[in-house]
């Protein structure tokens, strides 16, 4: 159990009620089972911490801007490990980029 815990009802709600209030905050409201999706929340929650899967569900709609885009939970809770390791990924090469643009900059000064 990579979470480290088991979750509880409450934090299984909680998760699917974020993923609903991002969507109609974003205008794209959204209608899940809750009942039915119980069981993947409570396997996300499991195999992941909270703020993993909060910052998995926040790059999930920060790459998908586009105006005809509907989000899906069903998406989400499949692919929550590849969103987290896309972000994770894009995260190291902003540092990446970062460090090279000062290393440029340094050189560029120095001519």
């Amino acid at each position: 159990m990579l979470g480290g815990r088991l979750s509880t009802r409450k934090d299984r709600f909680a998760l699917i009620s974020r993923f609903e209030k991002i969507c109609k905050d974003r205008g794209t409201p959204v209608t899940i089972n809750r009942y039915i999706e119980l069981w993947a929340a409570e396997a996300l929650l499991e195999t992941m911490s909270k703020e993993d899967l909060h910052d998995a569900m926040d790059y999930y709609f920060k790459i998908n801007r586009e105006d005809n885009w509907q989000p899906s939970w069903q998406f989400y809770a499949k692919n929550v490990d590849k969103l987290l390791g896309a972000k994770k990924d894009a995260d190291r090469d902003a540092v990446e980029r970062a460090e090279i643009r000062r290393k440029l900059k340094e050189v560029m000064n120095e001519h």
